[in-house]
Order: structure tokens, then sequence, then C-alpha cells
């Protein structure tokens, strides 16, 4: 069992990660966004961040960017719907170079289950 934090501002969202790392036997942690993520992230010890790269307070580079400061190398997977018009180019390239790995929103259980396996055994 690892211990996962999930940085989304959306409700469903989150709630059916969580759902879906706890039903593979992980302890799940939750933020509704980049600044309480950091918070979590510093007041617990996880294994793994699962964070949304669109968000409204700090997006998902800005979270990687701040645990990779005193965390270089820590497994972080961001999630993204990829195809959302208010995600810039940019903002996706820049994703794809600081996370150690990106999953399209919608996914299944497995395909989560998959990124998350690969991400721990690092």
């Amino acid at each position: 069992m690892s211990r996962i934090l999930v940085i989304d501002d959306a409700p469903a969202a989150r709630l059916t990660v969580q759902f879906m790392l706890e039903d593979c036997g992980h302890k799940v942690f939750l933020a509704g966004g980049g600044i309480e993520g950091l918070e979590q992230f510093a007041a617990h010890k996880v294994d793994l961040v699962i964070t949304d790269i669109l968000m409204p307070d700090l997006t998902g580079v800005e979270v990687i960017n701040k645990i990779h400061e005193e965390n270089e190398g820590f497994p972080i997977l961001g999630i993204t719907g990829g195809g959302d018009r208010s995600l810039s180019g940019d903002v996706l390239n820049e994703a794809h170079r600081v996370a150690s790995s990106i999953l399209k929103k919608p996914f299944l259980q497995e395909e989560l289950m998959d990124s998350v396996n690969k991400l721990l055994v690092k």
C-alpha cells in the first residue's frame, strides 16, 4: 500500500481517482487545488503525487516545480483533459517536461494503476 496525494480542482475527478486508488489498496490524501496540495504534501509523507495540470490557483506545472525544488526526482503523475482549449500547447508541453508521466482524462482504472505502478517502482 502506498500513500498518494491527489490534487484536482474538480470534485468528481478527485473522488473518482480516490475511489480507483483505494480500490487497489492505496491510502489517499485529497486536495482541491495547488495551494492546498502543497500544504497536504508538507503535512503527509506520500510516495506519489497525482495532480491535475489546469487549476485556478496554481497550475499543475507550478505545483510540480515547487515540489521538485526540495524533492528532486519525486514521482508526480500529471492528469489532464488534454483537449481542453483553455490548456495552451505551451502549458501541456511544460507539463510533459516536468511531470514523471502524463495521463489524459478520461482514463480507466487499469490505465491509472499502470501509470501509478510504473512510477512507484522507480
